[in-house]
């Protein structure tokens, strides 16, 4: 045991050292970003009243970032998340929606000590968030797919994370971002609204960033 305590000790301190010498600011640089991971949406309300349970779901997205200055960083980002809305009575849980939103994100980071192996950083910025709904209740009990309109979202987002370079150019990647977004009116064909969807959300998107 107190042989591989000591290994590990010794790879880590070989790794953090070799990490640091090859690590460098971004200023001046471009970077594209890939990752994926979890959501954890707001839940939404019929327009009755009755709130809509939703499940935790799935987020995607890739988006660019230009380094400014050593700590500052501009990046626009596109993320696809998908979710369930489920309504909840009498002991029932029936599945009501299926939510699909594609997120535009336009933002700044702080970088913290932009030159070493592991950056920490945070975010905060502007979004636009594309909102899609899909019947789950008609096609369970045999019916045609409803159809619906649903509005556009704004919000805005802050968020943390941190980049751990392998080399100079490519790192990985994990943030935390939490979105607070404006109601959205979901329309059946006649115009009038059903659903009080609300968009916000807390995301974990894991992945990596290239620099060129």
């Amino acid at each position: 045991m107190r042989k591989c305590l000591l290994t590990v000790t010794v790879l880590v301190a070989l790794v953090a050292t070799t990490g640091s010498a090859m690590a460098e600011s971004i200023k001046g640089k471009h970077g594209v970003t890939a990752r994926g991971g979890f959501l954890i949406p707001a839940d939404s309300k019929l327009d009755v009243g009755e709130k809509l349970e939703a499940d935790t779901g799935f987020a995607a997205g890739v988006g660019v970032i230009y380094g400014i200055t050593d700590n500052l960083a501009a990046e626009v980002d596109v993320t696809y998340s998908q979710y369930d809305l489920y309504l909840n009575s009498l002991g029932v849980k029936t599945k009501y929606f299926e939510v699909k939103t594609h997120t535009i994100s336009l933002g700044a980071q702080y970088r913290f000590m932009p030159e070493g192996r592991i950056v920490p950083y945070v975010g905060a910025g502007m979004d636009i968030l594309i909102n899609e709904t899909t019947d789950e209740v008609s096609p369970s009990l045999g019916l045609p797919e409803e159809k619906y309109d649903t509005d556009l979202s704004f919000g805005g987002h802050l968020s943390a994370g941190a980049d751990f370079f392998l080399t100079r150019q490519f790192a990985l990647t994990a943030e935390f971002k939490g979105i607070l977004a404006t109601e959205a009116a979901v329309k059946n064909d006649n115009g009038d609204r059903i659903v009080k969807l609300d968009p916000s959300g807390i995301s974990g998107l894991f992945g990596f960033r290239y620099f060129f």
